[in-house]
């Protein structure tokens, strides 16, 4: 029987809460926190946050960022939260605007707050970086019907796109982690009989089916971390014996095997391999020993399996670079961040830059290789050539934000937000200091510019203002060609695009239509070239389109199937 969710929260946190599935009973989730606070003497201060957490198959990621007191750091903020709940039956990702409080010790979420490692400093101007943990009560979605969230298949043609197999007929299989090997995708689902597991396909329905069930049983092995290097997936799973290590597939049930138990002691030990990246030959990767993490080199093989260096996680693994024979990274050393690069070998993994050095968003154009600097109070833009003597500083940005950075036509675009004004800009740069300006204003008031994609000779980006969340943006690298591609939907919706998907010379991405449906979209570029792909549903509901991801000529991608059938 369902049960309505209890309230939990104060009247302004609880417009938080998800809607849609109905609710049964609430799940309690460890949760992680990293952010920043930013505060200056006049302006108002700033906050970025990320939390995210996952136990027994439900998981939780979220982020909040916005603008509160000015002059101080402790108080209530307004932010956009945006969360991704996946428990029971459903999948609900929610995007509000309101009212958030942060203290010296704890930060407030709309499912509960995140207690800090360690008090913020009440005196300390510029950015403040914290960590934090704690636990979150979220509601559990259960379909209301059978829709199921299953995989899906597109060639970018209304006739081309259709569910690709109902996994879990019964349910909800919720496919994650799309990856092309040799000519198939491979991805964990659950059916419903055998848990979470690899699933692999040739893009037809009796093509599609369970590459190999790791841990035998109802939980599955609950593969993670999925990613294709030189034809061979490496990823960690649990089999029920060793706990949660390094497996690698080439795509068929005997070519799928454990290669190293990198943390021994059965099931309650597990390494967690994460973040396989190559570089010089090699494939490298971080694994936990119990203590903290620390970064590996493997060849596929038990033997060939080899610690590098005691380094902590990756700041973010989104943001590495592959330069030379060299990967460049930021680690996290629990009292600052460090620019470290290495060739896979122990001799040749050596720290770049120390003291608050947070490097991300790395680009190379003709001049070079530049990245961002998150500093105290400031964000910096630096060239690097992967030697410490070469890794330079060019420009600093005061009392600013950035969140991407692309490359068109051999400049740099980017998107700063300017906290003086609090306003955010696009702009542009040669790799100079004297060649960085302003491009374009894109909009007053809190706002962000991400995900550029080359399409066709321009940059399309999303941009998320304070009235339309994130909408499609264009740039030709001219202030007079940059401006909003097309109104997804019409005036007084929101699109809300996102999952930008690049295939040839096609961008497919996720967006919401009038009706506030999550379908798949596509576009040349141009606002003639805007269109929905296909139906995905028949009737009323709402498809929920994710995890789009490139697979032949076409995309692979996750979405609600009520009254869709199968193909091929």
């Amino acid at each position: 029987m369902k049960k309505p969710l209890p309230l939990l929260f104060s009247a302004a946190v609880a417009l938080f809460l998800p809607c849609g599935p109905a609710v049964a009973d609430d799940v309690r989730l460890p949760v992680t926190l990293n952010g920043s606070v930013k505060r200056a003497a006049t302006a108002k201060s700033k906050l970025e946050a990320d939390f995210q957490g996952s136990k027994d198959g439900s998981s939780i990621r979220g982020s909040e960022a916005g603008a509160g007191p000015a002059g101080r750091i402790f108080g209530p903020y307004h932010v956009v939260a945006r969360s991704e709940i996946q428990s029971g039956g459903a999948m609900e990702t929610k995007v509000d605007r309101g009212a958030m409080r942060l203290s010296r010790t704890s930060l407030e979420t709309p499912y509960g707050k995140i207690h800090l490692n360690s008090p913020l400093d009440t005196d300390q101007s510029g950015r403040q970086r914290f960590r934090g943990h704690g636990w979150l009560l979220v509601p559990e979605l259960v379909s209301d019907d059978d829709k199921g969230e299953e995989p899906w298949i597109s060639d970018g043609s209304n006739a081309g796109t259709r569910l690709l197999k109902d996994v879990h007929p019964t349910g909800d299989s919720r496919p994650r982690e799309f990856n092309e090997i040799d000519g198939k995708v491979v991805f964990s689902a659950d059916d419903g009989t055998h848990g979470r597991e690899l699933w692999v396909s040739d893009g037809t329905r009796a093509g599609t089916v369970l590459l190999k069930d790791i841990q035998p049983g109802a939980t599955g092995s609950q593969p993670q971390q999925l990613e294709v290097i030189d034809g061979v997936l490496y990823f960690n799973a649990d089999d029920g014996i060793h706990g949660a290590e390094l497996w690698k597939s080439d795509g068929t049930p005997e070519g799928t095997v454990l290669v190293a138990d990198l943390y021994p002691g059965g099931t309650s030990e597990s390494a967690m391999p994460r973040y396989f990246r190559k570089t010089n030959g090699h494939v490298i990767f971080w694994a936990y020993n119990g203590i903290q993490w620390n970064l590996w080199r493997t060849d596929g093989t038990g033997a060939g399996t080899v610690l590098l260096a005691n380094l902590k996680l990756p700041a973010d693994g989104n943001h590495m670079l592959a330069l030379g024979n060299d990967l460049i990274f930021t680690v996290w050393t629990e009292s600052t961040h460090e620019l470290w690069k290495t060739d896979g070998t122990t001799g040749g993994t050596i720290r770049l830059r120390a003291g608050n050095f947070y490097a991300k968003c790395f680009v190379t154009i003709a001049g070079g290789t530049y990245f961002i600097r998150n500093n105290v109070g400031t964000t910096e833009l630096w060239r690097t050539d992967g030697n410490s003597s070469g890794t330079i500083f060019i420009r600093s940005f005061p009392n600013a934000n950035l969140w991407s950075m692309a490359a068109l036509n051999d400049r740099l675009y980017f998107g700063i937000e300017d906290g003086s004004d609090n306003s955010f800009d696009l702009w542009t740069s040669d790799g100079t200091h004297d060649g960085t300006y302003e491009l374009h204003p894109i909009i007053d008031g809190f706002s962000q510019i991400q995900d550029f994609v080359p399409v066709n000779g321009e940059l399309l980006f999303r941009v998320n203002d304070s009235t339309n969340q994130y909408e499609l943006w264009k740039t030709d690298g001219t202030t007079n060609g940059t401006a909003l591609l097309t109104d997804l939907p019409p005036a007084g919706y929101s699109a809300d695009v996102d999952a930008l998907t690049l295939v040839g010379d096609t961008l497919f991405f996720s967006a919401k239509d009038a009706e506030g449906d999550r379908e798949l979209w596509s576009t040349d570029g141009t606002a003639a070239g805007t269109r929905k792909v296909g139906t995905l549903m028949n009737g009323p509901g709402n498809p929920a389109v994710r995890e789009i991801t490139p697979f032949g000529t076409g995309v692979v991608f996750s979405a609600n199937n009520s009254g869709a059938s199968s193909g091929g």
